[in-house]
């Protein structure tokens, strides 16, 4: 795990939080990330949630957590995407 991204993060359009890790599992392509957007508003988590599962896979439904609202999806090009709208 030398050599891999744990934990990048970036602020987009001033508020939501895009992060970035290396996957754990010996994956190649677009599989061997995956992409965290943390969101302020519940309803723009919904939202990004629903548009980026249109045609690939729901791994977790977005739903309540202890920590707020969390959702995981594999997109149509193979991407793992982490949605989150924790409770602040």
């Amino acid at each position: 795990m030398k050599d891999k991204v744990m934990h990048m993060a970036l602020t987009v359009a001033g508020t939501n939080t895009l992060m970035m890790s290396d996957s754990f599992e010996p994956v190649s392509g677009s599989r061997s990330i995956c992409l965290a957007l943390t969101f302020d508003d519940e309803t723009e988590a919904k939202t990004a949630f629903a548009k980026l599962s249109e045609g690939g896979e729901i791994k977790y439904p977005f739903a309540l957590q202890p920590w707020g609202a969390y959702g995981e999806i594999v997109d149509k090009f193979g991407v793992t995407w982490q949605i989150t709208k924790p409770n602040r």
